[in-house]
């Protein structure tokens, strides 16, 4: 089985590491496959999005694990989730929200002992929760013998865009590494409109572009990226940076 890990953990410390060797100390023929350690620190709406973009590409059977949570040590649940396709082992705070609203779902909470190591620290469930029963599900240990099915989790909110006559009000979801913003508008919402200015804080762009060389070096643009949302960016720079937007803050598609 492949198992796929996105954490905020970072690269620096033993936290990943530690994890991986829990793992194939239980199963050495698992696969595991880094998707990200760097998602900011607690950001559970950054871990849910990164995941989204990601889960699909890998073949059927695949297990992504999400640890990304500030709530451990608390009283918040574990939940294995099982749709038609994969398999997802995270905290119960939202992290798998597109999972849910996207997919029909099967929810346990992970409650069997039996299964974790020894010794559980308050601090570090990832280690001694989340890896060994990872590995235990990567050799065939299933959802029901793990815990119980659920009805009461953490369903998470998903920010919509809002279509309206003459515009679309959206905003910015996510910021990659190169500075680009990943909107809530589907490219659907916007492709084929042959008059539309689009409005980010101070900066006005006033039709799509298909590539960054579509307008000269430092310029700003709007695309529909890789993910099939609206982005806006700077050719050869940075978007966030240069125009000064961040996660969260409004943009609007005006048209005729």
């Amino acid at each position: 089985m492949i198992v796929t890990l996105i954490t905020d953990f970072g690269y620096t410390d033993p936290y990943v590491g530690s994890m991986k060797g829990v793992m194939l100390g239980i199963n050495p023929d698992v696969q595991i496959v880094d998707i990200t350690h760097d998602v900011t620190p607690q950001n559970i709406d950054e871990a849910a999005f990164i995941l989204k973009r990601s889960y699909s590409f890998f073949p059927e059977g695949t297990m992504h694990v999400i640890v990304v949570d500030p709530g451990v040590g608390s009283t918040r649940s574990i939940i294995g989730v099982k749709t038609d396709s994969a398999l997802f082992l995270a905290p119960d705070n939202g992290v798998l929200k597109y999972i849910f609203y996207h997919h029909s779902v099967k929810v346990y909470q992970i409650t069997n002992q039996d299964y974790f190591r020894d010794h559980v620290s308050h601090t570090f469930h990832g280690r001694d929760i989340f890896a060994p029963i990872a590995a235990h599900m990567s050799r065939g240990i299933t959802l029901d013998i793990l815990g119980q099915p659920s009805e009461n989790y953490i369903k998470g909110e998903l920010s919509n865009p809002v279509v309206e006559a003459e515009h679309i009000s959206g905003e910015i979801t996510y910021i990659d590494r190169f500075g680009n913003g990943i909107t809530n508008i589907g490219g659907n919402l916007v492709t084929g409109l042959k008059k539309m200015q689009i409005h980010i804080k101070t900066t006005t762009v006033k039709k799509l572009s298909n590539r960054y060389i579509d307008v000269p070096l430092g310029e700003p643009l709007a695309l529909i990226g890789s993910g099939n949302t609206l982005e806006i960016s700077v050719h050869q720079g940075n978007a966030a940076q240069q125009i000064g937007f961040r996660v969260g803050d409004p943009i609007t598609v005006s048209f005729e």
